[in-house]
Parts: C-alpha cells; sequence; structure tokens
C-alpha cells in the first residue's frame, strides 16, 4: 500500500499545555502545517474552498472551521489525486492528559471528539484511519460519533509483535553492530514485556538507543511521556495503592483489573485507573493472559 495513497499525519505528541486556548491554538498550527504539506491542492480548489484552505492555512481561531479540517482535506486530496487519503493520527491521548490535570477536559474533548467524527464518521473520501496512542480513550467520551472502530491493545493477538521488538529481532541487530555480548544484559533492561501471547518483546527506543551509545544501557524511555497525571494519582492515591507500589518495587506481584477504556472524569473515584495508566505506558507488564 505504500505509496499508493495520499496521506494525512498529524502527532499530537507536543500538545501539552495547561489552557485551553495554548491546545486550541497548538491544535490550529498541526492543521496548518499539514494543509502547507498539502499545498498542490489548491488546484481543484473553487473560490469557497481556496477561501477556507486559506483560513485553515493562517491558523483561523473559528473552531467550527478547524473541526471540519479533516474532512476538507481528505475531500480535497481525494480530488486532486483521484484517490481515497489515508489519515494516521499519533499520540491522540496526548491532549487528554493535560487537559484533565488543566481542568478543561470537557472543552477538549467536545472539540477532538467533533474533530474525528467529522474525519471519520460516513466519510467517502477516507481510505482507512489509524490512530495510536498510550490509552485508549473511552468510546462514549471520544468516538461517541463512530461505530466503525477496530481497536487492539496490550491484550489484543492481532498485531502483538508489532508493539514492540522481538528478541530474534534485537539479536539481529546487535550482531549487525558487533554488540552481541550486550544480549544478557539488554534482556535484563529492556525485555519482560507481554503483549497479548507475545512474552518477549522489548523496548524499541531503549535498544535502539543502547546501540546507537554502543551499548551504555539507561532507562531512556523514562522521559518520552508526560508523567503529570499519574503522579497525581499516585499522590491523591489511598494508603493501600502506596502498599501495592511498594511491593512492586520489591519485585512481587500485585493482581488488579485492568480497564482498557479509561474515561477520565471518573478516574480519582476508579482505584484501578492507575494500574491502566502504569500499564499502557510501559512502567508494568502483565505476569500473565487474563482469564
Amino acid at each position: 500500500m505504500q505509496g499508493k495513497f495520499p496521506v494525512i499525519f498529524l502527532s499530537l505528541k507536543d500538545v501539552k499545555h495547561c489552557s485551553w486556548e495554548e491546545t486550541f491554538k497548538a491544535l490550529r498550527k498541526i492543521v496548518a502545517e499539514e494543509y502547507g504539506r498539502h499545498r498542490a491542492v489548491i488546484e481543484v480548489l473553487t473560490p469557497r474552498e481556496l477561501f477556507l484552505y486559506e483560513r485553515i492555512l493562517a491558523e483561523d481561531e473559528d473552531k467550527t472551521l478547524i473541526e471540519q479540517s479533516l474532512r476538507l482535506l481528505t475531500e480535497w486530496l481525494c480530488r486532486y489525486y483521484k484517490q481515497a487519503a489515508i489519515l494516521l493520527l499519533d499520540e491522540y491521548d496526548t491532549p487528554a492528559h493535560s487537559a484533565y490535570v488543566g481542568n478543561y477536559y470537557d472543552t477538549l474533548i467536545d472539540f477532538i471528539r467533533n474533530w474525528l467524527s467529522a474525519g471519520l464518521k460516513d466519510n467517502p473520501y477516507l481510505e482507512r484511519g489509524v490512530l495510536t496512542g498510550i490509552l485508549r480513550i473511552a468510546k462514549e467520551s471520544v468516538f461517541s460519533g463512530l461505530n466503525n472502530i477496530s481497536t487492539f491493545t496490550f491484550f489484543s493477538e492481532v498485531f502483538q509483535e508489532r508493539f514492540g521488538l522481538l528478541e530474534g529481532e534485537v539479536t539481529a541487530l546487535l550482531e549487525e553492530h558487533e554488540l552481541s555480548d550486550k544480549l544478557t544484559e539488554m534482556r535484563q533492561w529492556y525485555d519482560g514485556y507481554r503483549i497479548g501471547s507475545c512474552a518477549d518483546v522489548y523496548n524499541p527506543w531503549s535498544v535502539l538507543n543502547c546501540i546507537a551509545t554502543r551499548g551504555s544501557l539507561s532507562p531512556y524511555w523514562v522521559n518520552t511521556s508526560d508523567n503529570a497525571l499519574m503522579k497525581h494519582l499516585i499522590v491523591q492515591g489511598t494508603e493501600d495503592l502506596k502498599v501495592d507500589i511498594e511491593e512492586l518495587l520489591k519485585g512481587g506481584v500485585v493482581e488488579k483489573t485492568i480497564e482498557e477504556g479509561i474515561v477520565f472524569p471518573h478516574l480519582e473515584q476508579n482505584p484501578n485507573a492507575v494500574w491502566a495508566l502504569l500499564l499502557y505506558s510501559g512502567y508494568l507488564t502483565i505476569e500473565a493472559l487474563p482469564r
């Protein structure tokens, strides 16, 4: 499929702001940059469409217009290339973390819901959409307008070998870079994730950084995500939560129920929410598949 479709690629990894105003500004900038990358579509736009294109490119503050931006761009790309577009949205959940901590969650979710629904639901100009993120935000909060979603998580068998590097891949990489003697140490540092029934999955970022530094072992992944939400929930957590975390730090195991869909407004009322956050953020792994 590579090279056969026009592709819209957006990453929300840096949308981490204290207010809705800052977040909306960042989102408009991301959309505008993608519009700029697809400037060729102006050749097939009507005068009215060109007016809308230029407004979005100029980071217009009209919320309703920005909510339609994905839908409009897919239509124009399809018209220009005579081929439906693919939408790739990376780290779609990152803004929600900051919005929850910053107390503007409802405003953000209202925008994200309308934005994604316009771009994804019943869109004849869209070949396929793929969204990735650390957390699966519950369908009823973000994806309430969508009914055609397939979800793949840590517990899914499908794509289980795509969430990280397998030991055979790590072994081949180390051989290529003449670092085979580091395999045992790297296994202790970066192996251990269980995805579906696949029990030996390595953290890719850590492996590649370790190889780049000629085998220097370090927790490279620590600073790759925003941990403010987890810290907040742990600090506000019960004494039982702190006892369980202490048990894990000692190398023990705790048994918890993991909910795959996170409803942010209920986080502080849900005693198991922090465990889902720790699992999906990579701080914990499951010992065995749930029965």
